[in-house]
């Protein structure tokens, strides 16, 4: 593990909070969105967002540098939570400490229709960034959430 400077940890926390707005006002957007698995080469995970996404997928996020995730091949929106959250809290800390994830990652929660009503069997990925694509198709939407 090697340490990183504070600043560069809040500036890219900041980043992904940011994307991570903007990915949450796309999926609003729609009443059903499925997301399925599309790639995973041990370093990056690329998820498909959509109403059936293997054939007309919306958009595309990719986590960067993962380090660590808990997930299912695919699943379906939580209609009254967020799609996906950022994690910088005690439940952070306290994942960071059990799994030995790396200073510098960013812990993404995704919540999906299965969550419990205390939300703790949320999928859990560690990465150091997240990247979104957009289906070329639906590039009007983005700049409805921007």
């Amino acid at each position: 593990m090697h340490s990183l400077d504070s600043t560069y940890i809040y500036k890219n926390k900041a980043m992904e909070a940011n994307k991570i707005s903007v990915i949450n006002k796309i999926i609003d957007e729609d009443k059903w969105c499925d997301f399925d698995i599309s790639e995973f080469d041990g370093f990056n995970l690329v998820v498909i967002c959509g109403i059936d996404p293997p054939k007309n997928w919306l958009f595309r996020i990719t986590f960067r540098m993962v380090s660590f995730m808990s997930i299912k091949n695919s699943w379906k929106r939580h209609k009254s939570l967020p799609s996906i959250e950022f994690l910088d809290n005690d439940k952070a800390s306290f994942l960071n400490q059990v799994n030995r994830i790396e200073v510098g990652n960013v812990l993404f929660k995704i919540n999906h229709e299965d969550n419990n009503t205390e939300n703790t069997n949320a999928f859990i990925v560690a990465a150091k960034e997240i990247d979104f694509v957009i289906n070329p198709k639906y590039a009007n939407r983005l700049d409805m959430c921007i």
